[in-house]
């Protein structure tokens, strides 16, 4: 792309940014928002990008010179009059077109630095050459440094064909989120993390590897990724490097259709929290919860007793305090000859120390959580442990781990159990490595789609994501969050994020949540909500500068990476991954 000057600084303002006038005002319609422009100050160069447009007329006799053309009856004449008089009033400066630029970096004597100055009046604003984009924000070298997209031209009718790279070393280094509305691109962005993270562990570009689990709502990343009218277009990350992951899915048929391991869980990992958790998707009254330890521990007491005395049920030998959740599950339910003294016991019990308010509560809520176990993935006392697998693959095993939730995608309860029990045991099991001074083997990335479900303000201390994010951050243990509604997210959760990719979001408290660690933030407001789809705004420790790119053409860019991995375990075979 040759270079253009397309504008002049006319003013600047270090916390509102720099207005530059468009040289010629024919250009009005060609100059794009969100693109990347570079301004020629006497002593240094600014890597700028255009956060608005304004169009001022300069004067009323301007306006009123151009509507006194309006009269003509001619329309050919009116047209010529028009544009003449418009091309002189620009000359004047009567009439102009004003771009808002914020800078994102200078350049001083060829090194890159974070501004702390404003371009000098009438400086020249220029389209950027391929050369400035690299030296600003690198080369891509396919080992630590990725292409993950395509920086605007500020003219529409020129593209710009220099990609822009992140770190992804430096990525893995902290949680980060991926946030954008329905239907913006959020999975195909999060496949392409993954599959960086993916190559990035065969080419051994850092000392640890990385683990990744991902909770794949919609089977677009252990299957195969989804166009805007639904249809399959592309390899997800798990079909693509099918040898680098275990692919769970919480759907029989689906597993059985495309030969996936089908996830089976136990009922009895279900804890307090969990059912807290659950509150909503259940219908859980305010009573239940507020009885529920008092319920645990009065229903414990009475079926471990009657357990021991009548030498029923072996199979709880080692359960005898997960007794609680059975129960309100229905498990007992099935043997009314043995349980009949079992369940007066217990009714009696909470009636006389809790009240028959309680009681009420108690038989509302056990109807609801029975519920539960008519999922294809859970059992009472199932053979197989699938979280134990997953648990042990992702501390020692050599794969990832993807869990698709096929036909129960949009099923929110479905959601909440799954992704809570394989984190809650995970934490639980590198816990017990710290506390036994044990170094985890890798790293481990955490994808979590529909994230607030998780870390709202009123969960984030009562979920295992919480402790994850509180605790375990320093030993290499991190989330990526995945929204569409990021203001539901705690405000802890948001300044833990080194870094943000944010796809279009329109709702001014979104917005303001996904900025509150960007400096100059209210700049960049109207630019998050200009965003076009598969358009995303980064920033962060990853990525040098701030940027809008386009986002890589994903199915070109996973073909390309299969490539690159089929040619890495041809050249060699490495141990582990």
């Amino acid at each position: 792309m040759v270079k253009k000057e397309i504008a002049s600084v006319i003013s600047a303002e270090y916390n509102e940014g720099v207005a530059g006038q468009i040289n010629d005002y024919n250009l009005t319609e060609d100059i794009c928002v969100n693109s990347l422009v570079i301004i020629k100050g006497n002593r240094r160069d600014y890597l700028g990008l255009i956060a608005d447009l304004k169009l001022s007329s300069g004067s009323s006799e301007s306006i009123s010179a151009l509507k006194y053309y309006t009269r003509s009856q001619n329309e050919e004449i009116k047209q010529k009059l028009m544009t003449k008089t418009k091309d002189n009033l620009a000359r004047l400066g009567r009439m102009q077109t004003n771009a808002l630029i914020i800078p994102l970096a200078q350049s001083n004597n060829g090194e890159v630095e974070d501004v702390d100055t404003i371009p000098s009046y009438l400086s020249s604003i220029l389209t950027p050459a391929s050369d400035e984009i690299k030296h600003f924000y690198g080369i891509p070298d396919n080992l630590k440094l990725w292409g993950i997209g395509y920086p605007k031209s500020p003219l529409k009718n020129e593209t710009i064909d220099t990609v822009v790279p992140i770190n992804v070393d430096i990525l893995l280094r902290g949680s980060f989120g991926i946030f954008g509305k329905t239907g913006t691109g959020k999975t195909i962005l999060g496949n392409i993390l993954s599959s960086f993270i993916v190559l990035s562990n065969k080419l051994r570009t850092s000392d640890k590897q990385t683990k990744l689990i991902i909770f794949d709502m919609h089977s677009e990343y252990g299957l195969r990724v989804k166009d805007m009218t639904g249809e399959d277009f592309a390899d997800g990350v798990g079909l693509a490097f099918k040898n680098e992951f275990i692919r769970y899915s919480a759907d029989k048929i689906l597993a059985k259709e495309h030969i996936l391991e089908e996830l089976k869980v136990s009922i009895t990992d279900l804890d307090e929290q969990d059912l807290i958790s659950l509150k909503e998707e259940l219908d859980l009254s305010e009573s239940f919860i507020a009885y529920l330890y008092e319920f645990k521990r009065i229903i414990n007491q009475v079926i471990e007793k009657h357990i021991e005395k009548m030498n029923h049920f072996p199979e709880l030998k080692d359960k005898k305090h997960k007794a609680w959740i059975l129960y309100l599950s229905g498990y007992f339910d099935t043997h009314d000859n043995i349980v009949k003294n079992i369940e007066d016991e217990i009714k009696d019990k909470i009636s006389k120390e809790l009240g028959i308010g309680a009681l009420s509560a108690l038989k509302a809520g056990k109807a609801k959580i029975t519920s539960v176990v008519t999922y294809d993935f859970i059992e009472y006392l199932p053979e197989k442990d699938s979280i134990r697998e997953i648990v042990h693959e992702i501390l020692d095993g050599n794969r990832s781990v993807i869990i698709s939730f096929g036909r129960f995608g949009d099923d929110s309860k479905a959601n909440i159990i799954i992704a809570n029990l394989v984190s809650k045991r995970l934490w639980r099991a590198i816990i017990d490595r710290i506390m036994n001074r044990i170094e985890l083997k890798y790293k481990i990335l955490i994808m979590i789609e529909e994230a607030h479900k998780f870390l709202s303000p009123v969960l984030y201390y009562k979920t295992p994501f919480g402790n994850i994010t509180r605790e375990l951050r320093k030993r290499g243990v991190f989330l990526c969050i995945v929204d569409q509604t990021p203001s539901q997210l705690s405000k802890d959760v948001i300044s833990m994020l080194w870094n943000n990719f944010v796809l279009t979001l329109t709702d001014d408290k979104d917005i303001a949540s996904v900025t509150l660690g960007l400096k100059k933030a209210d700049l960049f407001k109207p630019v998050i909500s200009y965003l076009k789809r598969q358009e995303v705004l980064i920033f962060g420790e990853a990525v040098k500068i701030p940027v809008v790119v386009r986002v890589i053409e994903y199915k070109k860019f996973i073909e390309e990476m299969k490539k690159i991995y089929n040619s890495t375990i041809e050249k060699t075979e490495l141990p582990g991954f």
